[in-house]
């Protein structure tokens, strides 16, 4: 896969969880999927870990909890 396949199929994981995230209506194992997957290509793609980015996850995981629990954020 080249660079731009790799760049679409992480922005459609991004999507994906996203969506996840703030949409009422999915399923529990939804959103671990597209949790999974969305660390899957963190992993992949290697992306360095700065402090900006560590605050971005930080509140990707509150809102993954909070969304899990049945909680809006």
């Amino acid at each position: 896969m080249d660079g731009n396949g790799k760049h679409l199929l992480l922005l459609l994981t991004l999507s994906l969880f996203y969506e996840s995230l703030t949409s009422k209506s999915v399923s529990y194992s939804f959103s671990l999927i597209s949790t999974f997957l969305l660390l899957q290509m963190i992993r992949i793609h290697q992306l360095i870990v700065t402090s900006h980015s560590r605050v971005i996850f930080q509140r990707c995981w509150l809102l993954v909890g909070s969304t899990l629990r049945g909680h809006s954020p």
